[in-house]
């Protein structure tokens, strides 16, 4: 029941997010600005943020809900640290690996594209490490 509310809770800011993009390409007439190009991925960032945040709350109610004493379980605790560290350190590496490649390329818009694609790729790593 919950994965349902995430995959729609999602779904409804990827759809938001698509349809700003949309509008935002539209209005400069496909001609891509560094200016644009930043501002449609600040509200992706934006939109990611807000989205695990809403996902954590929900977590967070539920489990206070939850009156069942239960001891702490110290090795789920370090098990968390390291995949949000490990999340952290693949995603920033992946990340600038790949925009070392918009170095070689001439045109202002497979800059944009590269990097607009590897900072989607960065927050979905960091995202699904916060989740775990």
């Amino acid at each position: 029941m919950y994965n349902n509310f995430i995959k729609f809770y999602d779904g409804i800011l990827l759809n938001k997010l698509a349809s700003h993009s949309v509008y935002l390409l539209k209005k400069m007439n496909n001609q891509p600005t560094v200016g644009t190009a930043f501002k449609t991925i600040s509200i992706f960032h934006i939109a990611m943020c807000v989205g695990l945040i809403a996902i954590v709350a929900v977590f967070r109610f539920i489990v206070k809900q939850d009156n069942t004493a239960s001891t702490p379980n110290q090795t789920m605790e370090i098990i968390g640290i390291a995949v949000g560290f490990i999340g952290i350190i693949s995603a920033r590496l992946l990340f600038f690996k790949q925009v070392k490649t918009a170095h070689t390329v001439s045109a202002l818009k497979d800059k944009i594209a590269i990097f607009r694609n590897a900072f989607i790729i960065q927050m979905a790593i960091l995202e699904a490490a916060a989740l775990l």
